[in-house]
């Protein structure tokens, strides 16, 4: 999710606290790359835009894993610990509005002390700590990402929440679960980063066990999206660079994903749709700063602000080089967010619930 900071001090405080930033390097990352050279990796990926897209399937998790490398700092400090958008009450602030879409999820799963759950895709594990205060269950996430993993182990350790909540390193694409693992799953904004979404639905339907319940916050074009109206194509290319997505599909071929990995599909809805005829603003009212003073640090003004000092930083050596390259990525995603969700052509919160048939019955 291309969320933008408005604090960079306090993002180059953390990032040399956990990473050891030295001005051209940045330890954490793959192969001995610096900064600079996984973002310009990253920019080459989308140099052709639609054109590459099979390029960026193919290559999806190494990818996705160098997007989180340079922008996951950036996402914890300008947003949070959760990575994910929220529909929200107009006197709702930002972090209860966060928090509830977590809990709904959890709800429409049913969670209790007695799951064993997974969650696809897990970030720093923002979610999964809200989700077992609130259930009590006991949960294991997966990203691929090594940074997130130490990260959000760290926040375990930090809330005592270590004994209810882990993190993996792991492809979920490839998951190491045996089958038939896990009474439940949920995925928040989590599947669109790969190239086929049956490849991750597939691996889910198996470590579940039969009756499991999987429910999943769909990065999804809406029926109103036309591929030929220049403006939609713009910010459809926009959202997929800026987070880090080889391809943007429908809401009708992600059910279809589902259906074709053996899943039922119990209900499919965009919960913008239903939380804005509720009179709740929209998702991405928080990328416009319009819900409220809090979220200046994620307005235009503010992102605007953010990378010239991204750039002084760079400069004088207290940010690693490459540190203005992965901010103009979030830039362009958070454009076409905004772009796309006035025109109502995306939603990251179209809603599939899922259940793994049992065999027997």
């Amino acid at each position: 999710m291309s969320k933008t900071d408005g604090n960079i001090f306090g993002l180059w405080a953390q990032t040399t606290r956990n990473r050891g930033i030295g001005s051209d390097q940045v330890k954490h990352t793959k192969e001995g790359k610096s900064t600079s050279e996984e973002a310009e990796y990253f920019h080459e990926m989308y140099s052709d835009r639609d054109k590459s897209a099979e390029s960026r399937k193919k290559n999806a998790a190494a990818m996705v894993d160098t997007f989180y490398d340079l922008v996951t700092d950036f996402y914890e400090n300008g947003w949070g610990q959760s990575f994910h958008f929220a529909p929200r009450g107009k006197f709702e602030s930002f972090r209860e509005s966060i928090v509830r879409h977590e809990h709904y999820i959890s709800a429409k799963l049913d969670l209790n002390e007695n799951d064993y759950v997974l969650d696809v895709g897990c970030g720093i594990g923002g979610p999964m700590r809200n989700i077992a205060q609130f259930s009590s269950a006991r949960i294991s996430g997966i990203t691929i990402n090594d940074y997130q993993v130490k990260r959000g182990t760290e926040l375990n350790r930090k809330v005592g929440l270590d004994k209810l909540c882990e993190l993996r390193v792991m492809n979920f694409l490839d998951m190491k679960f045996k089958d038939n693992t896990f009474d439940k799953a949920f995925a928040i904004e989590a599947t669109c980063h790969a190239g086929n979404r049956e490849e991750v639905f597939s691996q889910v339907f198996r470590v579940l066990k039969p009756d499991g319940l999987f429910a999943s916050y769909e990065w999804v074009l809406t029926d109103s999206y036309d591929d030929s109206n220049a403006n939609h194509k713009k910010a459809r290319q926009q959202i997929e660079k800026g987070n880090a997505l080889p391809q943007l599909i429908s809401a009708e071929k992600s059910v279809e994903a589902f259906k074709n990995c053996g899943f039922e599909v119990l209900s499919a809805v965009d919960l913008h749709k239903t939380a804005t005829e509720h009179g709740q603003l929209p998702w991405y009212g928080t990328l416009e700063a319009k819900c409220s003073l809090e979220n200046i640090p994620q307005s235009y003004v503010a992102t605007v602000v953010t990378h010239a000092l991204c750039s002084a930083m760079e400069k004088v050596g207290l940010a690693p080089k490459g540190t203005v390259r992965a901010h103009e990525i979030l830039l362009e995603g958070r454009d076409g967010l905004v772009s796309a969700g006035r025109l109502g052509i995306f939603t990251p919160m179209f809603l599939v619930i899922a259940r793994k048939p049992n065999k027997k019955t």
